[in-house]
């Protein structure tokens, strides 16, 4: 029996990225030899590369890699408020003059920003509705940790030349449509721009340009890029994606705001993902069908099967229809709200990734319904 190419599924979720990593140390520890496909967006797509970018080492060590990436250098590396006036007040212990300096310098860009849009704002039109056009929080948030992180231990020559086929997702901010870079986009020149833009959440992170184009969060419209790892050839996927089982998801007798557009956001990604795993599941019973009725399938009844095919976008005539085993991890309850996508902290990301270890060792594949093909492991 031909051994199945394995690949993994890295979910989008700012700091809850971190649970995967749990996740990944947990399954070498029970023995998984690691992908040939890595898939991933926003913080999925940081930890994809930075596995595929380890491919000439082993994969625990790259694992570990990544685990004391995220302790040692993540906390702190991510994004800044421009204008905090906490260093001026003495809340944080920085220096002084520099914290002093870089204020004014925020100041001088939030003017400047502010003055541009004063000069576009449109002539004719409601003044509520002008005066929204001033507003962009994006304007308040600095990436410039984040970019000078992934310069210092991103390789895109490691990525390009990597034994691992992997796929970064962006949304091109002009189409609404989800662009795949794969191994041979990530140059030098493109590559940081490429994770930036994965990770650029629309309102809170500032888009990014790469080439001509702009990008935002990969997450908008595909928070689980499982189409391009059986795209790439995957048998065996191993999906981790960082929203609870929403029936675990508790309503709470008293809504609030924030609830409820965690609530929202989670049964929107839950749609989606679970609607490509049942593609998947029908794709495969078709084909344990159509093998029970004949071992010379007729070409005429394999359309229904390649109606099904057609779903995920295109159907390749070279790799004809196959099983796919799904595994899916997932946490127990919800990690911690909207408000925790952006908590870097160290202690929180410990716990995450002990979360996510340990949900993976006591993974159960018939309670978190894994799709287990006939005739497959």
């Amino acid at each position: 029996m031909k051994t199945p190419v394995q690949a993994v599924v890295l979910s989008g979720g700012g700091a809850y990225g971190a649970y995967e990593v749990g996740v990944l140390k947990a399954l070498v520890e029970r023995g998984w030899a690691g992908p040939q496909v890595v898939t991933g967006v926003s913080a999925g797509a940081f930890n994809a590369a930075l596995l595929a970018g380890a491919y000439d080492v082993d994969l625990s060590r790259a694992v570990q890699h990544i685990e004391d990436t995220w302790l040692n250098r993540i906390p702190g590396s991510v994004f800044r408020v421009r204008a905090d006036p906490r260093p001026l007040l003495g809340f944080e212990n920085l220096d002084y003059m520099a914290a002093a300096t870089r204020w004014i310098s925020d100041i001088q860009a939030l003017s400047s920003d502010f003055l541009r849009r004063m000069l576009r704002l449109a002539p004719l039109g409601p003044f509520d509705e002008r005066l929204l056009q001033l507003v962009d929080l994006a304007s308040f948030i600095s990436v410039a940790p984040l970019e000078r992180l992934l310069g210092e231990i991103v390789r895109p020559e490691k990525l390009r030349r990597s034994t691992m086929k992997l796929s970064i997702i962006a949304t091109n901010w002009s189409t609404g449509n989800a662009e795949v870079f794969t191994n041979e986009k990530m140059s030098d020149a493109d590559a940081v721009s490429i994770l930036l833009a994965s990770a650029a959440i629309p309102g809170f992170f500032p888009p990014r340009k790469v080439g001509e184009n702009t990008y935002v969060d990969g997450g908008l419209v595909m928070n689980t890029p499982l189409r391009p790892a059986i795209d790439d050839g995957a048998d065996e996927i191993h999906i981790i994606y960082l929203d609870p089982d929403i029936a675990k998801m508790p309503l709470l007798k008293l809504q609030n705001t924030f609830d409820t557009l965690d609530r929202v956001l989670a049964v929107n990604l839950a749609f989606h993902i679970n609607s490509d795993i049942e593609t998947a599941r029908q794709m495969n019973r078709a084909i344990e069908l159509f093998a029970q009725a004949s071992n010379d399938i007729p070409e005429t009844k394999m359309s229904d099967l390649a109606k099904l095919a057609a779903r995920w976008g295109r159907v390749r005539s070279e790799r004809p229809p196959r099983k796919i085993t799904i595994h899916r991890y997932h946490p127990e309850r919800d990690l911690g709200g909207l408000l925790g996508l952006l908590r870097f902290e160290k202690n929180a990301i410990e716990d995450l990734m002990q979360k996510g270890y340990l949900d993976t060792i006591q993974h159960d594949c018939q309670a978190n319904d894994c799709e287990l093909p006939e005739g497959r492991p």
